[in-house]
């Protein structure tokens, strides 16, 4: 596989993650409702790094009944996140000459029964694309076995 697919790979999933810690709930609170510690300190009454989950509201509220916690949700996109994989996982197939079910089986269309001649072709086209790669690897890694159990 080229490293460029591995790469780009490694960078969706890197940003997904991303994605999804930065969406996680968050608090907007009233500054006399965040707990304090014995120096007066708030030490969660505003972003204190990465872990942090509650806010200041500013300015506040002139009337304290209308101050209340206001919970923050952003959205996860996991939809356009599942597309984004599923593109890369088809361009890694196509580039490889894999088949999709070999690369992701979950991309394949399980809502009709496969023919003997389908199974066939793509365990063939799985068996060729290992077949391929062995050769041109075989040797370096003999190479290297040898090397590593003359030094045993």
């Amino acid at each position: 596989m080229p490293w460029s697919h591995t790469l780009l790979y490694d960078y969706y999933f890197s940003a997904f993650n991303t994605d999804m810690y930065l969406g996680r709930g968050q608090v907007i609170m009233p500054a006399y409702m965040q707990k304090r510690d014995a120096k007066g300190d708030a030490p969660g009454g505003f972003y204190d790094g990465k872990r942090g989950f509650m806010f200041t509201k500013a300015p506040a509220s002139p009337n304290p009944e209308n101050d209340k916690p206001l919970p923050v949700q952003f959205d996860l996109r996991s939809a356009d996140w599942k597309e984004i994989r599923d593109m890369i996982m088809q361009n890694i197939a196509i580039n490889t000459r894999m088949n999709i079910s070999t690369i992701a089986s979950f991309l394949q269309d399980n809502t009709a029964q496969k023919t003997a001649r389908e199974i066939s072709t793509e365990e063939s086209e799985t068996a060729l694309f290992v077949d391929d790669k062995r050769e041109i690897i075989e040797r370096p890694i003999n190479e290297i076995l040898r090397l590593v159990l003359l030094r045993l």
